[in-house]
């Protein structure tokens, strides 16, 4: 019984000494967490500017990397002109490039997710039930985007569906939002006007671009019964540079 109770005690002062830290240690292993901190506060969306900017960053250049390989590996000229987004990811058309483009797009649609909650969090003020249809906009479009790669375009019809859920939930996200934009500025009437002119004009233009391009890419299908490569290739552009700006809306 005494060799049992000094067994148990000896083994708690064991424990005990592995875990007492002198001050410094403590401070290294709280530097450390603080830098996990972060990493989690972006995957929640309650990351800061800087950080939600690097994180889109990181997004953006995941994506074009991938895609500049699928496309030199690609077995004839890729042009933006003559092929498609969705023709990097074809089994068929892209043998050798479509496994890492799928892949890519399976990840990054997850990884989209946090961006719509960082959006969510910084709009909500305005109208928590705008906010919150736009969000499962967002987050449906990203689902969406990881199923594009799951189906790629050699699964026609599916890969259709998802791509079609993408293009257009975006397209009703982004003028959601742009109504949140105008309800703040609404709140903001007492500020000087000419400051914000600029701002204001250039969200316009953009705004312009992005809905003429979505437009263009519609009717285009419509006469044709095919997706115009260049304006699905533009539209596609503005997704990514309305991305990058919207997250500094307020």
């Amino acid at each position: 019984m005494d060799t049992l109770r000094y067994k148990i005690q000896n083994t708690k002062e064991i424990l005990l000494s592995r875990l007492s830290y002198s001050s410094a240690e403590r401070s290294e292993i709280l530097q450390k967490l603080g830098y996990l901190r972060v990493p989690l506060e972006v995957m929640k969306g309650k990351a800061s500017i800087k950080h939600t900017r690097n994180y889109l960053l990181f997004i953006f250049i995941t994506y074009f990397a991938i895609s500049v390989y699928a496309q030199l590996v690609f077995p004839e000229n890729y042009s933006v002109f003559r092929n498609t987004i969705s023709d990097q990811g074809s089994l068929i058309l892209n043998p050798v490039g479509a496994k890492l483009y799928n892949f890519g797009m399976i990840i990054l649609g997850i990884l989209a997710i946090p961006h719509f909650l960082y959006l969510y969090n910084i709009l909500k003020s305005l109208s928590v039930v705008i906010s919150t249809i736009s969000t499962a906009l967002g987050i449906i479009c990203s689902i969406s985007l990881s199923f594009i790669g799951i189906f790629p375009l050699d699964f026609r019809t599916p890969h259709l569906i998802f791509a079609g859920i993408c293009f257009i939930g975006i397209f009703i996200k982004a003028n959601t939002d742009l109504i949140l934009f105008l309800i703040e500025r609404k709140k903001q009437r007492k500020q000087k006007f000419n400051s914000k002119l600029p701002n204001i004009i250039m969200i316009g233009i953009y705004y312009s671009i992005f809905d003429i391009s979505f437009l263009m890419l519609i009717i285009t299908y419509l006469i044709n019964g095919n997706i115009v490569p260049f304006w699905e290739w533009v539209y596609f552009i503005a997704i990514l540079l309305w991305m990058f700006g919207i997250y500094r809306v307020k």
